[in-house]
């Protein structure tokens, strides 16, 4: 099916329905997350930036879904540009989030990891990257709220999720 598009915070977002089969991927400022819809129920996979949330909303109507009909958020790991709704999710709609147990404390400090360099000087070296770190900035990549979480993912078996993502 052909994507839509919207913008939100003054970013293109985009919703391509169906990349694998019930799964539904949310583009937006040079991220990505993914609805995995079992027919019943939603786990979402990372959560992009704050205004992310917008497009998230509107994705669930375009798919006849409802922010009820989801169960989890799963971080694939803690880095600013995966928890950008993670901690609006939990607060307005209890959903419960879950993350690779070495992954839990960045999430709850999602900008104190190591890096091999600066990212300030980033734009400097490569300019054509400025309109990238600008989108990602209007999106809220430089407000992004650590969550804490109590559910960590299995580290050897699948999970026990909608639609039991691996």
């Amino acid at each position: 099916m052909a994507p839509s598009t919207s913008n939100a915070g003054g970013v293109l977002a985009r919703l391509v329905r169906d990349v694998a089969p019930g799964i539904h991927r949310i583009e937006h400022g040079y991220t990505n997350c993914y609805l995995v819809d079992d027919g019943a129920q939603l786990t979402i996979i990372d959560a992009g930036f704050p205004s992310t949330w917008g497009p998230l909303l509107r994705a669930l109507k375009t798919i006849g879904r409802r922010p009820s009909d989801i169960r989890r958020l799963v971080l694939t790991h803690g880095h600013f540009d995966h928890l950008g709704f993670a901690a609006r999710i939990a607060h307005e709609l209890d959903v419960p989030i879950s993350i690779h147990v070495a992954d839990a404390d960045l999430a709850a400090h999602p900008y104190r990891y190591a890096r091999e360099r600066s990212p300030l000087g980033y734009p400097l070296r490569y300019p054509r990257a400025v309109p990238l770190v600008a989108a990602m900035a209007r999106a809220g990549a430089l407000a992004v709220p650590g969550v804490t979480v109590a559910d960590v993912l299995p580290t050897t078996a699948g999970c026990r999720f909608p639609a039991s993502p691996r």
